[in-house]
């Protein structure tokens, strides 16, 4: 009795479409496990590039930190000489 059910089945075309959508179900959750795997393959390697742009920030600030104390020598070294020479044209008058 269940064969002449299947065979009913397939005479109605109603078994096709279960065979496809277990199909497409099956390779939904193959293309899902593989997707899985890259988004932790791409938010590992985003991680990675944060981390790197981290360190990036942290040695371009020390270079700024840097650039402005030695700014700031040349600042005083040019306002000194700056007076030095005021008092040399004085002199000369």
């Amino acid at each position: 009795m269940a064969d002449e059910e299947d065979h009913a089945l397939v005479a109605d075309g109603e078994t096709p479409t279960e065979f496809a959508l277990m199909a497409n179900n099956e390779n939904k959750v193959f293309d899902n496990s593989l997707y899985s795997k890259e988004c932790r393959k791409n938010t590992e390697s985003l991680n990675n590039k944060i981390d790197e742009l981290k360190i990036d920030i942290e040695d371009l600030k020390n270079d700024l930190d840097e650039a402005n104390a030695y700014r700031h020598s040349y600042k005083l070294g040019r306002d000194d000489l700056e007076v030095r020479i005021a008092k040399y044209k004085e002199r000369e008058v």
